[in-house]
């Protein structure tokens, strides 16, 4: 997942586990953070196959 293509700080994309679980320090109110979003695939910026054009992606990987 990762955050708004035009938001501060949407570069970096993260794996997020279907299993949410809160932080042992975190407050239920509201914190006014990032929100995260699905990454999709695009052919041309991938290969395709084995990617599919505009199916989400299950977990991004940096090759930096």
């Amino acid at each position: 997942m990762s955050g708004y293509f035009n938001h501060k700080g949407s570069g970096t994309s993260i794996c997020v586990d279907e299993t949410m679980e809160d932080s042992s320090n975190s407050d239920s109110g509201y914190q006014n953070g990032a929100l995260l979003y699905f990454v999709v695939g695009k052919c041309g910026a991938l290969k395709c196959p084995p990617y599919v054009d505009e199916k989400v992606l299950t977990c991004v990987v940096s090759l930096k």
